[in-house]
C-alpha cells in the first residue's frame, strides 16, 4: 500500500481511560497506586510530540517499577499498560496525529466532564 507509512490510528482518549480503569480493577491495582497512575498517564495525554511521548513513558515506567519492584499487581498493569497502549494502540495522546480530536464523536469529548 502507497500510503501505509501515512496512516495513524487514533485511539478514542475516553476509551483509554475506561479501559485503563477496568483493567486495574481486574488486577486489583491499590487504589492509592490506581490513581497516581491515572493522573501519570493523563500527564502523558497532554504529549507534544512523539519524542516528548517515548521520552515521558520511559520516566513513567521508570518511576511505577522502581516504586513497586514486588508489587504483582502494579508490575502486571504496566506490563498489560504497554503491550496495549503503547505497542498495539499508541495513538491516544494529544499530539499523536495534529488536528485530530482526542476522541472519535465530537459528544465523547465531554464524556469524563460528565459524573
Amino acid at each position: 500500500m502507497v500510503f501505509k507509512d501515512l496512516l495513524k490510528r487514533v485511539m478514542c482518549w475516553f476509551h483509554m481511560v475506561k479501559a485503563f480503569e477496568d483493567h486495574a480493577t481486574y488486577v486489583s491495582l491499590p487504589s492509592p497506586h490506581k490513581e497516581n497512575i491515572k493522573q501519570d498517564i493523563c500527564s502523558l495525554q497532554l504529549s507534544e510530540s512523539e519524542d516528548i511521548f517515548d521520552a515521558a513513558y520511559e520516566l513513567f515506567k521508570e518511576k511505577w517499577l522502581k516504586v513497586n519492584t514486588n508489587k504483582i499487581p502494579t508490575k502486571k498493569f504496566l506490563e498489560y499498560f504497554e503491550a496495549e497502549w503503547i505497542q498495539k494502540h499508541p495513538g491516544w495522546y494529544e499530539e499523536y496525529a495534529p488536528g485530530v480530536p482526542s476522541t472519535n464523536n465530537g459528544l465523547e469529548s465531554t464524556n469524563l466532564q460528565i459524573c
